[in-house]
């Protein structure tokens, strides 16, 4: 399952057992690994995002926040009975809020991670003349031309910006809030400009005998409020209507909403531990890993609210630091020309380059190595070993060799395999320290990483120890080789471990849970 506030194009805004009891010159990779769960635990000292090692040094589980009794806000139904979502956690409940749409998903108890909140189908999905196009009316087209379109409509008018509220502020501008004249009333009028031509789409309407909830015929600026909820509200896999409440947080989100895979609905699920009365949020950057500017330009322009100048958490600050300064960002601008931008420019070619699953071997022998020096260069010109951008280098670098090795496998050509293993650990070690950092031990992405780190390692040991030699720096181990053969053979076990605790976190269970759901 993939991410989907991480989904792309067009609406990519919108995702150990062994403690070693040898001497002290048995330092390995653990060790790196507690170490950034300390500077985490250091640098943040709010209460409810504590990460406090485990006396079990065989596991990096975050442990349980401290029980807060907090009064909870009274709960909110938007959305009749007809569109309740497949499944919904009974530890969850939609509350006002001031932010986005002044509404919030909350956890009315605490929640461990992995816990599925929600499973939704869309509302609908994208038609084919939307995909890879900037948010057209050929979208409001296809809405209109299905069998339950009266019914979609309806729906719709409850997406933020609600159609009441539009109205309101349309109607009396003096009463607009200055949120409301930039996401509402300034929006309103570009939705205006850039698609100015509806008579068409009013006269499916009015053939159609479609109107809003009220009776009352659908106007032109329905139509642009509803174009303008999509803008808002979309997912690349389609627009769901209870997914639309989870806000965004730029930080350290708390939950994950996975793209469909064989089945059409979407699940959200929690990737740490929340507190009860904390908020519910997703990440709506794709991909995730963006620089600051990139960022609030970004979600300005998609979403009209801006993250500000500079981020308060200070994990997430230093890792935005280029040179030890955090870079300036404008809302309405990017810099094209900052450091941060031309790795960016380089990344979103490269990833388009590795979306085509038949490039030559010569073309992916090339990627991988123009990646791993992407990955030296990139951390020598931001000047910062914790850079977020150096985790996003670090994925493509892995993905690029996973495609390489299978391209090997299937041509019989594995002369250099062995030296595309060591580059593989050392990507993937570097990538799990990093995540640490900014998704917490028990994310779900953590368990694909050291499933990687297994894979890599276990190659390694089967086929090329004096590669593993090379790379005990990583263990910080200056022993014989035989004894980094065996602390490299422990770290094995405890990735395997980990990538087992962590999966198990996350079941593909959604299908029972929606059985239950219906009873």
């Amino acid at each position: 399952m993939e991410g989907d506030k991480n989904e792309g194009d067009p609406f990519d805004l919108f995702g150990d057992d062994d403690s070693s009891d040898d001497d002290e010159s048995d330092t390995n990779v653990e060790e790196a690994i507690s170490a950034a769960a300390k500077l985490r635990e250091h640098l943040v000292q709010t209460a409810n995002e504590r990460h406090t090692k485990s006396s079990d040094a065989s596991s990096e589980k975050e442990e349980a926040p401290v029980a807060v009794e907090i009064v909870l806000p009274p709960a909110m139904h938007v959305w009749g009975p007809e569109h309740d979502p497949l499944y919904l956690s009974p530890q969850v409940q939609v509350s006002s809020c001031p932010l986005g749409g002044s509404r919030q998903w909350i956890a009315t108890s605490p929640l461990k991670p992995g816990t599925l909140l929600l499973v939704e189908n869309p509302l609908f999905t994208w038609p084919a003349e939307q995909i890879g196009s900037s948010l057209n009316l050929s979208s409001i087209h296809h809405l209109c031309s299905l069998e339950n379109a009266s019914q979609l409509l309806h729906a719709m008018e409850e997406l933020h910006p609600t159609r009441s509220h539009v109205n309101a502020i349309l109607s009396n501008p003096e009463t607009a809030t200055p949120p409301d004249q930039d996401q509402i009333s300034s929006m309103m009028n570009l939705m205006g400009q850039e698609h100015a031509n509806v008579e068409p789409l009013l006269n499916d309407c009015s053939s159609q005998q479609l109107t809003n909830k009220d009776g009352s015929p659908v106007t032109a600026q329905d139509l642009w409020r509803m174009l303008l909820a999509l803008r808002y509200n979309g997912f690349t896999s389609g627009c769901y209507l209870h997914f639309s409440m989870l806000n965004h947080d730029c930080v350290r989100p708390n939950c994950i909403k996975f793209m469909p895979n064989f089945q059409s609905y979407s699940e959200v699920r929690t990737t740490r531990w929340v507190q009860r009365g904390e908020m519910l949020t997703i990440h709506y950057m794709t991909p995730r890993e963006t620089s600051h500017a990139t960022s609030r330009q970004h979600l300005w322009d998609q979403h009209r609210f801006d993250i500000g100048v500079s981020l308060s958490d200070p994990v997430a600050h230093k890792m935005e630091l280029v040179n030890g300064t955090f870079p300036a960002s404008n809302r309405d601008t990017l810099d094209l020309d900052s450091p941060t931008s031309r790795i960016e420019a380089v990344l979103t070619e490269w990833e388009g380059t590795l979306e085509d699953t038949n490039l030559p071997l010569e073309r992916l022998q090339a990627l991988e190595l123009a990646e791993w020096e992407l990955c030296t260069a990139s951390q020598q010109q931001l000047d910062n070993d914790c850079h977020i951008l150096l985790a996003r280098c670090r994925r493509l670098h892995l993905d690029t060799c996973e495609a390489l090795l299978n391209a090997s496998q299937k041509s019989n050509i594995t002369l250099g395999n062995n030296m595309v293993w060591a580059h593989f650990v050392a990507s993937a070690h570097a990538l799990l320290n990093l995540q640490l950092l900014y998704l917490g031990p028990d994310h779900v992405d953590m368990a694909r990483t050291h499933r990687d780190l297994t894979m890599g390692i276990e190659a390694l040991l089967c086929s090329s120890h004096k590669h593993l030699h090379e790379l005990s720096y990583i263990l910080k181990e200056n022993s014989s080789p035989h004894k980094a053969i065996v602390e490299w053979s422990k770290y094995e076990s405890r990735c395997r471990a980990e990538h087992e605790r962590i999966s198990a976190l996350y079941p593909r269970d959604a299908d029972s849970h929606i059985a239950s759901h219906e009873k």
